[in-house]
């Protein structure tokens, strides 16, 4: 969405359109600090990319969201 209106007014959309059909909207290959923001914006539910982590082994991604956990507030606080 970096830069790219017609994307922002798509994902925009699509988010708006889930919610209204009562679904939950995962943001896909979330890179960029600015895509998460305007994500979180939007109302998107959750979110998945590099920017976020990358991929890793079952057992890795236990300890990931273990040490994650309390970091959840991260989120709430960009939707202030």
């Amino acid at each position: 969405m970096d830069g790219d209106a017609t994307a922002v007014a798509l994902v925009r959309s699509a988010v708006s359109l889930a919610h209204s059909l009562g679904l939950t909207m995962v943001g896909e290959g979330v890179e960029s600090e600015s895509v998460l923001r305007q994500l979180v914006a939007f109302g998107c539910d959750q979110a998945q990319g590099f920017h976020l982590a990358r991929p890793m082994p079952a057992d890795v991604l236990e300890r990931w969201l273990r040490a994650r956990h309390g970091h959840i507030g991260e989120v709430e606080a960009l939707r202030a």
